[in-house]
């Protein structure tokens, strides 16, 4: 075994916090991204949620989702998800 190929116990332990910052970062780029926008289409509330279409219909109808709809396209209110989400968790 080459010395040049022992990693320490620090070395991982920086390591692990340098790739945990990273992907914090690419994170909060990605929710402030979505965040700008104030109406999403389906398909990004499902990327965002990983609720299925026929979860997001049923919460459309019984009122749990805000949302408005232009021409055949319906648009959700992130806003009023983040706010959902939050008042209904276990924090």
């Amino acid at each position: 075994m080459n010395l040049d190929e022992i990693i320490t116990r620090k070395d991982f332990t920086d390591f692990k916090k340098e790739l945990t910052f990273l992907i914090s970062d690419i994170i909060k780029e990605e929710v402030s991204g979505h965040l700008a926008k104030r109406w999403i289409r389906a398909n990004e509330l499902q990327d965002l949620t990983g609720w299925s279409s026929s979860t997001i219909q049923t919460y459309r109808i019984n009122g749990t989702l805000i949302y408005s709809k232009v021409g055949g396209t319906v648009f959700y209110d992130l806003r009023h998800l983040m706010n959902l989400l939050e008042k209904n968790s276990n924090l």
